[in-house]
């Protein structure tokens, strides 16, 4: 059950949006492509988010895509240090997934659409696209092939360094909300958008 105060779901400091799947390492998922090769990068993010928490003392929530019958817990406890102290926020029928990320003060994501959707919002939302450099998996890159390698609150590279994941998440703790508000704007503007209702997908069908 989802923790509230006086009706409210609580406040929450960092998310990161679980993009787990219940795959066996080597299972195939493209050509000679295995589930471990399209998820290798991510225990690197996982250690550079874990010591980030513990240096600044951030707390540090996973809203994950299942529950813990699937492993998916486990798969966060095995690559966050043991006296990391982490929330794991599973999935279930009544859970209110949008309240929960527009109520946490930054989001973290690899290539979730959840990510996307929230930055449609206005949230603040750090995107690491660390899958494999091959046609078709890099299309999941943020925004591709529309936009820069590199920006502010994005990187598309296997290789993620622990200084260019610094480099993103402290902008976007102490980057100012107009400059933010501006930023959002044009990539909204350009890019992506958010269709209320989805007004324009029920006319298209009506």
């Amino acid at each position: 059950i989802e923790k509230k105060i006086e009706g409210e779901i609580i406040k929450r400091d960092i998310l990161y949006i679980s993009t787990f799947r219940p795959n066996k390492d080597e299972k195939k998922i493209f050509k000679n492509l295995t589930w471990y090769d399209f998820i290798k990068n991510e225990p690197s993010l996982l250690k550079y988010l874990n010591n980030y928490c513990k240096k600044f003392n951030r707390k540090l929530s996973v809203i994950g895509r299942y529950d813990e019958s699937n492993g998916e817990k486990d798969f966060f406890s095995k690559n966050f240090d043991n006296d990391l102290s982490f929330e794991y926020v599973k999935n279930y029928n009544q859970r209110d997934t949008y309240n929960i990320c527009s109520n946490a003060n930054l989001i973290i994501t690899i290539d979730s659409t959840l990510g996307y959707e929230m930055l449609a919002r206005g949230k603040k939302v750090a995107f690491f696209g660390l899958r494999p450099n091959l046609y078709p998996l890099n299309t999941r890159n943020f925004l591709y092939p529309e936009i820069s390698k590199k920006g502010k609150f994005w990187i598309n590279t296997e290789r993620l360094s622990e200084n260019e994941f610094l480099e993103i998440i402290n902008y976007l703790n102490t980057v100012k909300e107009n400059d933010w508000h501006e930023e959002h704007n044009y990539i909204k503007k350009n890019y992506i958008s958010i269709d209320e209702g989805n007004n324009k997908f029920l006319n298209y069908i009506n």
